[in-house]
């Protein structure tokens, strides 16, 4: 389940709201007279993508969540909603060859040399999926959220890196049909050639 901010995507989950958040979920489920019944179980919970994501141990906890977030209020009033995370907080997975001077360099390095030479690219909540290393480079897949997905999109799906300007990529859609957003079908150097299949 993700429980997200009311005006999410616009406005994401801060660390600080995201903890206190917890700190409240944890008093309710504290502050329950349950007659002898056990309380919501809940396996995990993290912040991703500024929403709060919670791996419910059961129906009865997802039910909890259900009727009692929406009662919550973060701060100034900030309204809250929850839900199946896969219908909240929407993802899409974009792939990225990388080649020349770059191509046996870290993920993490990739990630820190896009965030200096791109304007506006938001790196912080992109997640490594998948790197495969071959002769001539390197393709490297990311989870990124829909927001990060539109401002590719005004680039065109390309993004300075090292020496050279690289294109994007998207694997997967997001739930709201990503077509859209779909940049060229090859995977290249947009100055070179693409990788070999």
């Amino acid at each position: 389940m993700a429980i997200v901010l009311d005006s999410y995507p616009n406005d994401f989950l801060s660390e600080e709201q995201a903890d206190l958040l917890q700190q409240k979920l944890v008093e309710e489920i504290c502050s329950e007279k349950c007659t002898g019944s056990i309380g919501p179980q809940f396996r995990s919970c993290f912040l991703s993508k500024g929403a709060l994501i919670l791996a419910c141990e059961g129906e009865d906890a997802r039910l909890w969540l259900e009727r009692v977030v929406p009662e919550l209020r973060l701060g100034e009033g900030a309204k809250l909603r929850v839900g199946p995370a896969r219908d909240i907080v929407r993802a899409a997975k974009v792939a990225m060859w990388v080649p020349g001077a770059l191509k046996n360099t870290t993920p993490s390095v990739i990630l820190d040399k896009l965030l200096v030479q791109n304007e506006g690219l938001d790196i912080a909540e992109w997640r490594l999926l998948n790197r495969k290393i071959e002769p001539k480079g390197q393709t490297l897949v990311f989870e990124i959220s829909e927001q990060a997905l539109s401002r590719l999109k005004g680039t065109n799906f390309e993004v300075f890196l090292g020496l050279e300007v690289v294109r994007l990529r998207v694997v997967s859609k997001t739930s709201t049909g990503a077509a859209a957003h779909d940049p060229p079908e090859s995977m290249e150097v947009a100055s070179g050639e693409p990788p070999s299949q």
